[in-house]
């Protein structure tokens, strides 16, 4: 099932790329292709962590509960409940709420949402189809962005929103005050950071940061088991890493050949996208104390399929080269595929896929 889902939404992407000026078709398209993933979530019946999350749900007055559930999760739950909803109705209406905003982020983002959805359920998908409340927090976060710059209020009410859902969100945080300095703006200046400040903490004696980890948060000292734990995040996030780059310096080098051409609807969010994008590679540092952290990096990989879908839909150079957009588009396409092995396969040969396969083998939907 994993297999032939994805092959169909390749299929759309190649179609949402033949008629790219045609708005009811690709709109059509996009929403075939959401449907796919609405289904996938609300109609999920196993899970590593699904009996917990029922249990949650179902027990949602529970003193232990109301401890380890954020409260405007605990808010949705108590008032599904109250209002009759089965667990499996709850999170068709999670799923829905999910699926909505990242319908009308798509729209707003990119010219081609098909191809990012394409990409988008190679990595991060897996990952969010488990951890659903992280994946609604994100949502929100991912349609409040668009506020973030003339709509201070509205961006942050909802910011409060997904943070009261799943509180790793907090780790976007550091964000809004990063791309305030100068150097932000500078491709070099902060891989040269990034790249110092990996390199100390790797150096870092245990003396030092296991009372940093206290002070936050006790549950995190399992992280420095030993140092090895560290440089196999670094290994996970490379291809990240890698892809960013690329990016970052395409956009710091050549984006300015191809600007004119690019709607202004479209332009106006690519400062933006290239923040996000430098935010992710820094993600790594802040990875040595806090595993969850891996979830945003996931997420900002959006931004950079965003921004990748505005620079295939309006060609790479001054003058459309379909041969460079094709192998561009492949490319893309290829380094996902290869993220998602170095991030789920790799390190176990592969036995993680039985997992994936049986969370998408169990859908009532399908099966």
């Amino acid at each position: 099932m994993y297999f032939y889902i994805g092959l169909i939404l390749l299929t759309l992407s190649i179609i949402e790329s033949l008629f790219k000026y045609e708005i009811g078709i690709k709109r059509i398209l996009l929403i075939f292709s959401i449907s796919l993933f609405f289904i996938l979530v609300a109609f999920n019946t196993w899970s590593p962590d699904l009996d917990s999350y029922k249990l949650q749900y179902q027990n949602y007055d529970e003193q232990y509960v109301k401890y380890s559930v954020e409260p405007a999760t605990l808010f949705i739950m108590k008032y599904a409940n109250i209002f009759g909803f089965t667990f499996e109705q709850y999170q068709i209406f999670i799923a829905f709420i999910i699926f909505l905003l990242l319908y009308k982020s798509l729209v707003k983002y990119s010219p081609l949402p098909v191809f990012i959805l394409s990409c988008f359920y190679i990595i991060p998908f897996f990952p969010n189809i488990v951890q659903v409340r992280s994946f609604l927090s994100y949502s929100i976060l991912i349609y409040a962005l668009r506020f973030l710059n003339n709509q201070k209020i509205k961006f942050w009410m909802l910011f409060l929103v997904a943070f009261f859902i799943h509180y790793s969100v907090l780790v976007f945080l550091p964000f809004i005050f990063l791309k305030r300095f100068p150097f932000y703006n500078s491709v070099k200046k902060n891989h040269y950071i990034i790249l110092i400040g990996t390199l100390l903490l790797l150096l870092v004696p245990k003396s030092i940061s296991e009372p940093v980890l206290i002070f936050i948060n006790p549950k995190y000292l399992q992280n420095l088991k030993n140092s090895n734990t560290f440089l196999g995040t670094l290994t996970l996030f490379m291809p990240f890493y890698i892809i960013n780059y690329f990016v970052l310096s395409f956009h710091e080098r050549k984006y300015k050949f191809i600007e004119y051409k690019i709607d202004e609807k479209y332009k106006s969010y690519i400062p933006l996208l290239v923040q996000l994008i430098q935010y992710s590679n820094y993600t790594i540092i802040f990875q040595y104390f806090l595993r969850d952290t891996s979830r945003i990096t996931y997420i900002l990989y959006l931004a950079t399929l965003i921004y990748l879908s505005i620079i295939l839909f309006y060609g790479v150079s001054k003058k459309y080269n379909k041969k460079k957009v094709t192998f561009l588009r492949v490319t893309v396409l290829l380094w996902t595929i290869l993220i998602f092995y170095v991030n789920f396969l790799m390190i176990n040969l592969g036995e993680y896929f039985k997992i994936i396969e049986r969370v998408f083998d169990s859908n009532s939907i399908f099966k």
